[in-house]
Order: C-alpha cells, then sequence, then structure tokens
C-alpha cells in the first residue's frame, strides 16, 4: 500500500508512517489492500479533495463538524486523504486509528455493495442517496464499535472528540434557520424567483447536511457506546421527522443482518427526501424535479 505524507520534518514523517502500518494489517486483514492505491497526507487537505474528487467546493469546515479524512475513487481503486489536523495536538492515536478504520470501511462497503444496472433516473437518483447515506452510517457506527473493544479505556482525548462531533450533528439536526432557509426557497420558487435549477442549488447542499447528520447521529445512538442517553434528544431534533426516523431504522436493520442490497429501500428515500420540499419523477421527457413544500 502506497503512503505519500507531504507534512512535518523527518522525524515526523516517519512516526505517521510508522502508525500507517496499522492502517495496511487492518486493511490486510479486509482483503481490502489491493483496492487502495494510495494514502496521502497532503498539506492542503482541503485542495486535494477538490482535485481528486472534482468537487469545487469541497470544504472540510462543514459548521457542525469538520471532516478528517475522505476516501476518493481513483483510478486503480480509492485514495484515502488524510487531514494533516489530526496529526496536531488535539488529537491522539485513539482518534486517528477510529477515523483510520471509518475510511477503510467506506472501501470494504463498496465491494459489497450491488451492481445497479437498468435503473430509471429517479430510482438512480434516490438509490445514489441511500447508498451513500447508508455508506456513512455503518462506516461510522463499526469503527465505533471496533474501537469500543479496542479502547476499553478511552482516553480523554477520545471521548471529548467524539462528544464534540456528536452533539455538533445534534446542533445541525436542530437548526431553525435551516428550516427557514427550506421554507424560504419554497415561498421564491412558487412566485416565480427561483427556477427548478436555483431551488436545487439552494436547497441541495442544506439536505446533504441534515441527511449526513442524520445518519451520523444514528451511529452513534445504534453503536451503543454511551449515547444511548441522547435517543430521546436525537428523536426530538428539529429535522429528525417519521420518515427520517424510518430511514435510520431501516439502515440498522440492513447493518444488523450484514445485507448490501438497498433497492428496497426506496420508497423510503423519497419520503424522507419529500420533507425537504421536492420529490423526482420519471417522465418521457427525462428526469422530472417536483417542488411540494415542506410538511412541517
Amino acid at each position: 500500500m502506497k503512503v505519500r505524507v507531504e507534512v512535518g520534518t523527518v522525524e515526523q514523517k516517519a512516526l505517521i508512517l510508522e502508525e500507517f502500518t496499522i492502517l495496511e494489517h487492518v486493511a490486510a486483514a479486509a482483503n481490502v489492500t489491493h483496492r487502495i492505491a494510495e494514502v496521502v497526507v497532503p498539506g492542503d487537505f482541503d485542495s486535494a479533495v477538490r482535485r481528486l474528487s472534482g468537487d469545487q467546493v469541497f470544504q472540510a469546515n462543514r459548521g457542525y463538524h469538520l471532516v478528517l479524512a475522505k476516501t476518493v475513487p481513483v483510478e486503480g481503486g480509492h485514495c484515502l486523504l488524510i487531514s494533516p489536523v489530526l496529526f496536531t495536538e488535539g488529537f491522539d492515536t485513539q482518534v486517528r486509528i477510529r477515523l483510520y478504520l471509518h475510511e477503510l470501511m467506506h472501501v470494504v462497503h463498496r465491494t459489497r455493495f450491488p451492481s445497479r444496472a437498468g435503473e430509471s433516473q429517479a430510482t438512480h437518483y434516490y438509490l445514489e442517496n441511500l447508498y451513500c447515506l447508508y455508506d456513512d452510517y455503518a462506516a461510522e457506527r463499526r469503527s465505533l464499535e471496533i474501537c469500543a473493544e479496542l479502547f476499553p479505556e478511552p482516553s480523554e482525548l477520545y471521548a471529548r472528540f467524539h462528544r464534540t462531533t456528536f452533539y455538533g450533528f445534534l446542533k445541525a439536526l436542530n437548526d431553525e434557520s435551516v428550516y427557514r432557509t427550506l421554507s424560504n426557497a419554497v415561498v421564491r420558487f412558487r412566485l416565480g424567483f427561483l427556477d427548478i435549477e436555483g431551488f436545487q442549488t439552494a436547497v441541495r447542499p442544506l439536505f446533504d447536511q441534515i441527511a449526513k447528520s442524520l445518519a451520523y447521529g444514528a451511529a452513534y445512538i445504534d453503536s451503543r457506546t454511551g449515547f444511548e442517553q441522547d435517543l430521546s434528544t436525537f428523536v426530538n431534533a428539529r429535522f429528525v421527522s417519521d420518515a427520517a426516523q424510518r430511514l435510520v431504522a431501516y439502515f440498522a436493520s440492513k447493518y444488523e443482518a450484514d445485507d448490501y442490497d438497498l433497492s428496497d429501500g426506496v420508497e423510503r428515500m423519497k419520503n424522507f427526501t419529500e420533507t425537504f420540499g421536492f420529490v423526482f419523477e420519471d417522465h418521457p421527457e427525462g428526469l422530472y424535479c417536483r417542488v411540494v413544500g415542506l410538511p412541517f
């Protein structure tokens, strides 16, 4: 497994490379070493992600949490990008191992998800989102559960990192400003100030923020690693609608059954998406997006 470290002194780089032997051993045990083209600690994490992924608006700082690692499909497999922030004070080996495991689980999942030929455009849209969110949920839950066994006495940095991360997701799920922005986008669309592309531009980043916070927050609760006491707070959050609860319950059932075929989850994803004011439909002319308004 090729590893490249672009930050630090010679001594620091050597220590980082030594720590990455843990990643190599776990990847070999999961039989995914051949799927990892390279592991990189870039000097500029945001730029590296943008360049490899093609996502020109990527930012590690998402307000409600900080992205510290990213798995990007590349020619020959996947590239695991690790933020250099992880090697500063405030993080320790336990935190880093947890994040390494999370990224490796993304690679594992992508070897197990079934191929999906012959989908309609609307079904493709919903399945793309469904697999993406389940990938996040399962990677987060599995890495938390493994680390609970590896670290029966977690370090203070590890415990603090996870408390801060989880409550960041809860904060995002309770963000009234997001609701106001969504509601305003619906009104502006209906008054003719936004076309459908403008509506999607306004709404899609907020949908992604809430959807990912939901998947990650549910993974923390379901992992039974000390966050079950926050279940009531989680399910009563502003954006944890009935449709959202049905979606994460579906994720939990698939995870516990070790089932990677999500083709029976399209309706749940559609119902969840509809709570953000839009649905996708197949029309003779192609994929059609219909704005339906907010149900709450």
